[in-house]
């Protein structure tokens, strides 16, 4: 039987390296797919990290209806025990692109990509 196998293999010598190569080259794709997930996770954290560094606590309107935090809210805040630098920020959750760039005619500028808050 391995004298059989042996002729086989040695009467499709193409078969088998284009074989051998087929294998190769499928590892190294599953292999390269998982250095870039890897990769790309990690840029994301490290850039999700970079995003909410300094920030030890935020305050944001229960409902989504409701009118976002004002400047009278930022005072409430700014009075609690504790507490000794508060701002005001922008919430983009849901609003993608709301601030736009305008051109001196007054013509808005679309933007393309991700979310530019």
């Amino acid at each position: 039987m391995l004298k059989l196998a042996l002729k086989n293999l040695a009467e499709n010598k193409i078969r088998l390296g284009l074989t051998g190569f087929a294998i190769v080259l499928g590892v190294g794709f599953v292999v390269s797919s998982f250095v870039l997930r890897d990769g790309l996770k990690e840029i994301f954290s490290d850039l999700s990290q970079q995003i909410v560094s300094g920030i030890d606590i935020g305050v944001s309107a229960f409902d989504p209806d409701f009118d976002p935090v004002t400047r009278s809210d930022l005072d409430t805040v700014l009075a609690l025990d504790g507490i000794e630098h508060a701002e005001l920020g922008m919430n983009s959750d849901g609003y993608e692109n709301q601030l736009q760039p305008i051109k001196p005619d007054g013509e808005t500028i679309t933007i393309q990509g991700p979310p530019q808050l």
